[in-house]
């Protein structure tokens, strides 16, 4: 055996290995052998001896029971210790039939108590101790807390067979429990029901907890539940068991395995008792000792009383460091209120914890600090580990007892490195500015200039700095321009303006400046900054941008002209070639003719609505329509328009309905634009509806005391698609657009409705479902 107790540990959890493997092998008294399959590990047992074999039960190709049954064929006589969940009773039941010495849950500290059970387990082996031997000769005196006398009588019963010598004395409550472990008492072990009345079995544990009551206890409960368990085994239960099928089983070597672990915190617990006492015996002649060094350190305290008042009472920051082990010794008055630190919070850290930056002066062989006299460094001061504040320290070495101490003499520079941080990142910012930044005396003598004047003008900052700045002048602006300019910031106040400059090659380029003087704390001028952005391309592409727009504005207004003309010149033949056709159809006996002179009718019509439309739409553009208020008999004026589309609805088989019943006779509007608007509604929602109907309501509400005239026009025709709700409202557009378009029509009809609709000071707007139709709502406002 080597003098070591070799172990196979079959373990597919590579967290799991390692620590059971380190925590057997640093007693020196184990050799681990790992396996992370039950495959593996029989070829380790097929060509190895092992004095015990630790097995978790789930594996991915075979589970402890499978691996047990095993072990059995191959007449390996090996003890083994099974690794079991917390509740797992139906399998800790079967591992002791197949053959395992024991088992371990891992929900429990069990780490701890690995080393002596698997000692134990072997040598019991060994000498031929077999479990049901163990059981037989446990003579224990249990103390069961059960209010139910079937699992009590259950229990007794089964113990008889199993473990003859383990006797239960029961009690149906906690209070008697209580009571009895309160008074001196013989026994062993508690075994408690979970479920018990006012007072359950975690109760339990914190009151005998309370009481100082050192025995150990197993919760049995009918149920398993995983919070309730880890809260036991927090409490201090040493076993948590789940009344399932053959937990009677189970029961005795549970309560073997917590009489062992509570004997074995006991002994910790007797020598740690020892220690106390030892080491109360040892502050006493620490305490004789230092009694004696008293006298001894009195005159030396004399000497060094002077010293110490100087550097206490020091008006500089002072702290001392031991050189060896780096840990701050001393602090002054001063350093405790700079610090804003009491000195024994203070005193015996190390200076590397409130140091920062201070490692580079440590060696890395020795942890000595290593400064040199009178040397300057500098500091972060940290405080929970974050700056707080920045020093320069002065540095002075001190002999004392054979070992140097650092004097550090503080000086606070932390506004001075806030000044210096905030001129570099104003640095910064200016020298990274995409605009160009310029600097000048009160003469305009250039001293300063960033990076992008270079890349604007051309100019090195070699070649400007020192020159005036009108080395940039172009000559195109007069010269009261540049009077005005200097009358503005010598004033003290800010200019802004153009400039049109020149650049190093010729070139002429536009600048959009703001200049301003720099004011110094007794009032007067120091300098001038100049801030300037060459918008000489967003100067070209605004003049574009004007004349385009001009040009499009006289384009548009040719274009309504043109439509405006056309329309008078179309309409008048298409009026002729309708009274013609309609000549044609009364005379015309011949039905196919009278058909073709209807068709001539109806298309001149069409043409006749379309410029109509047309000229209504360029009217509106070139603002020419005007809104002549009127009397209008508005319940008359709906029902002539619902009349003129009768016919029109009733070809297409649709129904039509009306509510103009919360209508006053009279309104004060423009007749024409309300009929219009209504008409254009009316007619496309014929248009656009091939089953199903048109309803039509109107109505006069009130809103933030201001009436208004509101027109519904609803249909059951093709909707609107959503993302096309915004196009409906532009000229000559509709959601069916192109050559192959499903309805005809010039697309102005909603166009001329909105905006004959705005003209009244009113709003138009729809909802609409696609397939499933929609609604127009006109609001106008009432005078």
């Amino acid at each position: 055996m080597s003098g070591r107790y070799k172990i196979l540990y079959i373990e597919d959890n590579f967290f799991d290995q390692d620590l059971v493997k380190n925590c057997l092998e640093e007693k020196d008294e184990f050799e681990v052998t790992i396996a992370s399959t039950a495959s593996e590990g029989m070829v380790y047992i097929s060509k190895n001896e092992f004095d015990l074999i630790l097995l978790d039960n789930k594996l991915p190709d075979m589970n402890g029971i499978e691996i047990l049954k095993k072990l059995g064929n191959v007449k390996k006589e090996t003890p083994v210790i099974i690794f079991t969940s917390k509740g797992n009773d139906e399998l800790v039941v079967e591992s002791l039939r197949e053959g395992a010495a024991t088992y371990i849950s891992k929900a429990s500290s069990y780490i701890d108590l690995l080393p002596p059970l698997l000692k134990k387990t072997i040598e019991e082996f060994k000498s031929g101790v077999s479990r049901p031997s163990r059981l037989s000769s446990l003579s224990k005196k249990i103390l069961y807390i059960e209010r139910t006398h079937t699992d009590i009588d259950l229990t007794r019963e089964k113990f008889n067979e199993i473990a003859p010598n383990l006797a239960i004395d029961a009690v149906d409550s906690t209070e008697k429990g209580l009571e009895i472990l309160s008074q001196p008492n013989d026994y062993d072990i508690v075994l408690i029901d979970l479920r018990m009345q006012r007072m359950n079995a975690l109760d339990f544990l914190r009151e005998i907890k309370l009481r100082g009551i050192k025995i150990p206890v197993i919760i049995l409960t009918g149920y398993g539940d995983e919070e309730v368990a880890m809260a036991a085994i927090h409490l201090g239960a040493f076993d948590y068991i789940v009344k399932r099928e053959n937990y009677l089983l189970q029961l005795p070597y549970s309560i073997y395995n917590a009489i062992n672990r509570f004997n074995t915190l006991s002994i910790n617990e007797s020598l740690q008792n020892e220690l106390i006492k030892l080491n109360r015996s040892l502050e006493k002649k620490v305490e004789e000792r230092t009694n004696q060094l008293k006298e001894e350190f009195e005159e030396r305290k004399k000497l060094e009383e002077k010293y110490r008042d100087i550097f206490y009472n020091h008006s500089a920051v002072k702290i001392l460091i031991d050189s060896e082990t780096g840990e701050i010794t001393d602090i002054n008055k001063s350093a405790e209120k700079f610090l804003n630190v009491s000195p024994d919070k203070l005193i015996g850290t190390k200076a590397a914890e409130i140091f920062g930056g201070i490692s580079k002066y440590i060696d890395n062989a020795s942890g000595r600090i290593k400064f040199s006299n009178l040397d300057v460094c500098e500091f972060e001061i940290l405080k929970n580990g974050k700056p707080f504040k920045e020093v320069e320290a002065f540095c002075n070495s001190i002999q004392q007892d054979n070992k140097i101490i650092w004097e550090l003499i503080l000086h606070d520079i932390t506004e001075k490195r806030k000044i210096e941080e905030k001129a570099n990142l104003l640095k910064r910012a200016i020298e990274q500015s995409p605009v160009t930044v310029v600097v000048t005396d009160t003469n305009g003598i250039i001293e300063y200039a960033n990076p992008v004047f270079t890349k604007v003008t051309g100019y090195s900052l070699e070649e400007a700095i020192g020159r005036k700045t009108n080395l940039l002048k172009s000559g195109r602006h007069a010269a009261e321009f540049y009077q005005n300019l200097w009358d503005t910031i010598k004033s003290g106040k800010q200019w802004s303006g153009e400039f049109l400059n020149k650049k190093k090659d010729g070139t002429l380029y536009w600048e959009d400046a703001v200049i301003f003087p720099v004011i110094n704390r007794a009032g007067n001028i120091t300098n001038y900054v100049a801030i300037k952005e060459d918008i000489t391309e967003k100067k070209k592409m605004i003049r574009e941008l004007i004349e385009a727009k001009e040009k499009a504005e006289e384009m548009n207004r040719v274009k309504s002209i043109f439509f405006a003309n056309m329309s008078h010149e179309l309409r008048t033949p298409f009026v002729g070639i309708m009274g013609y056709a309609e000549l044609l159809r009364e005379l015309i006996d011949d039905d196919e003719l009278r058909e073709m002179a209807e068709g001539i009718y109806r298309t001149s019509q069409r043409m006749v609505d379309t410029l109509s439309k047309i000229l209504d739409i360029t009217k509106i553009e070139s603002e020419k329509i005007e809104v002549k208020y009127t009397e209008v008999n508005i319940r008359r004026l709906l029902e002539d328009i619902c009349n003129e589309y009768c016919a029109a609805i009733k070809s297409k088989n649709l129904y039509l309905k009306k509510d103009f019943n919360n209508l006053p006779d009279k309104i004060l509007s423009d007749e024409k634009l309300i009929s219009e608007i209504i008409s254009n509604l009316i007619s496309n929602a014929i248009k656009f509806t091939s089953k199903g109907g048109i309803e039509i309501k109107a109505e006069t509400r009130t809103e933030k005391q201001m009436n208004f005239l509101a027109l519904s026009v609803s249909d059951t025709g093709i909707g609107i698609p959503r993302e096309k709700i915004d196009l409906i409202w532009e000229e000559f557009r509709q959601v069916s657009e192109g050559s192959s378009r499903d309805f005809q029509g010039t697309g102005l009809g909603l166009a001329i409705s909105k905006k004959y609709t705005e003209l009244l000071g009113g709003k138009i707007s729809v909802e609409s479902e696609y397939g499933a139709g929609s609604t127009f709502l006109v609001e106008i406002p009432l005078l």
